[in-house]
């Protein structure tokens, strides 16, 4: 009797973030399921190396190498609801290297060890969005690289599947921000350097940003106090002008509402996208803006799916210059 299974994934995002995409069904962290009976239908032996095919009672079935009626070596099972695993087996256990296909499409590319994902890997979650990083039993531990699908990429440590530690996020316009982050959360200060030369620095408290922001220009001058009244000095003064300190406000405040949309804190993302749109020109679409656009539509969709019925409403262009929560 053989007993498989299946192989656990410990995700560091929120689900409602990784599962827009596919619609996956499936919680992967409790994805696990032992197979009873099995039964080696087909083998096939030269000079001690044996090839068949081994099937189990709710459909599954091995293809592959095969010693002392357990599989070893290299082979394919195909899993009662459509996953599949291929690569290298020791024993009746995946070790080695190998592909592990998820039935929502996730899909995972690295190394296997005493059965579960250990080592160097890659779990694919779209066409646009990955995780490339050091696996213990199932988690992310240590070193890791997000890449996500609004073109960023998250660098950093990361401790039993969640970010913990210096991390970074690293934009295609080179403008970076980097943090702390402790049990998955955003914590202290976090840097936002602008390709620009200026900077930005937030205050965070537990995932939740704090009443105070200090606005550093290229030139060293620099504004702090609360961000409600950085934005009435921008919006106001003739920094104005300058179209970069406006995507940079913007971006900013977008990462901090992902922030909170990785908590499954709606309200909260609701807050900063709110905030980041009063700097964009409405009637002007870039990358940001679009972004901050396809972000509303997605919390929209969440609070009414969950029932929670205050929706993100867009800027217009009559409320342009005019934070809206003053």
């Amino acid at each position: 009797m053989n007993k498989l299974k299946r192989t656990s994934v410990f995700l560091i995002f929120s689900v409602s973030t990784l599962t827009a995409q596919f619609e996956c069904a499936t919680d992967l962290s409790s994805y696990t399921l032992e197979h009873e009976k099995s039964e080696v239908v087909s083998i096939d032996c030269i000079d001690s190396i044996c090839t068949g095919r081994i099937t189990w009672k709710n459909g599954a079935s091995y293809t592959g190498s095969i010693k002392n009626n357990k599989m070893d070596g290299n082979g394919k099972i195909i899993f009662d609801d459509g996953g599949t695993y291929e690569g290298e087996w020791k024993l009746g256990q995946k070790e080695g290297f190998g592909a592990f296909i998820y039935p929502c499409g996730f899909e995972y590319l690295g190394n296997f060890r005493n059965d579960q994902i250990n080592g160097e890997g890659v779990l694919r979650l779209s066409e646009t969005e990955s995780l490339s990083a050091i696996w213990k039993d199932g988690k992310v531990n240590g070193f890791g690289t997000h890449f996500r699908n609004d073109g960023s990429q998250f660098i950093g440590e990361f401790k039993n599947g969640k970010p913990d530690g210096q991390g970074m996020v690293v934009w295609e316009s080179k403008d970076t921000m980097r943090g702390v982050w402790i049990n998955g959360l955003l914590d202290q200060k976090s840097y936002f350097k602008f390709a620009n030369g200026s900077t930005i620095v937030q205050f965070w408290k537990k995932g939740k940003i704090q009443d105070k922001a200090v606005y550093i220009q290229s030139n060293g001058f620099n504004t702090s106090g609360a961000p409600e009244q950085l934005a009435k000095m921008l919006l106001k003064s003739s920094l104005n002008k300058n179209d970069s300190v406006q995507s940079n406000f913007s971006l900013a405040w977008y990462v901090a509402a992902i922030e909170y949309k990785n908590q499954n804190d709606l309200e909260g993302a609701s807050d900063q996208l709110r905030f980041a749109q009063i700097f964009l020109d409405p009637f002007e679409e870039t990358r940001l803006s679009n972004l901050l656009d396809s972000e509303i539509d997605y919390i929209s969709d969440e609070k009414d799916r969950t029932g929670v019925t205050q929706k993100v409403e867009p800027v217009n262009s009559e409320q342009k210059n005019i934070p809206i929560f003053f």
